[in-house]
């Protein structure tokens, strides 16, 4: 019975979710196909972490309001990326010292196109800061709580698809290097929400 409940619980919380989604997709449709044409796979893994985030949203418990933040500044993450040469984002070998320096401006980019002061282009601009103060572009640790949300889900979802300079790590990989991360890149609490938010996943 014990087990009934909770997968009734995780599928409640799946439709809310998907349901969420689509409505943020609606909503941002030309701002996500302005991405699309930029590059098919930023926008595919600018919705994965949408999905991703607003999952992880539901199992937090956070509101209705804020998880449409959530989901909407997750989608967006990215955009600022369409603001950087593809030659560096396509880039099969590792960067540059320079061309990394480039690539770590589209969360400034992100934020100067959708010229707003809010919790949406909060995510946009510190979705790459860490836990211990390392990340940028602010290199700050005191770090909004969705934006927090979304630097998880970007890593997972980045860490699990293949890219020109790595092979795909498999799910599991993918969380266990997560937890190894908890508190130095990662919000140990929020990661276990994460995994926890994940299908087939019991922690």
């Amino acid at each position: 019975m014990k087990d009934r409940n909770c997968k009734k619980q995780f599928m409640d919380k799946n439709v809310f979710a998907n349901e969420t989604v689509r409505s943020i997709l609606e909503e941002n449709k030309e701002k996500i196909e302005l991405i699309r044409k930029y590059n098919y796979n930023t926008a595919e893994h600018s919705i994965n972490v949408c999905a991703l985030s607003v999952a992880c949203g539901y199992e937090m418990k956070l509101s209705e309001k804020d998880i449409k933040t959530l989901g909407t500044g997750a989608l967006l993450h990215d955009i600022g990326k369409t603001m950087i040469p593809e030659q560096i984002l396509l880039k099969p070998g590792k960067l540059t010292e320079e061309e990394m320096n480039i690539m770590k401006r589209h969360p400034e980019y992100g934020k100067l196109m959708l010229n707003e002061t809010d919790a949406v282009t909060d995510i946009v601009l510190y979705h790459h800061e860490n836990e211990d103060g390392s990340g940028y572009p602010a290199k700050i640790s005191k770090v909004p709580l969705l934006a927090k949300i979304v630097h998880i889900a970007d890593v997972y979802d980045a860490l699990i698809r293949d890219r020109p300079y790595k092979k795909a790590y498999t799910p599991s990989e993918a969380i266990e290097y997560l937890y190894r991360e908890s508190g130095t890149l990662f919000c140990a609490d929020i990661v276990k929400e994460f995994v926890r938010s994940l299908p087939n996943q019991k922690v």
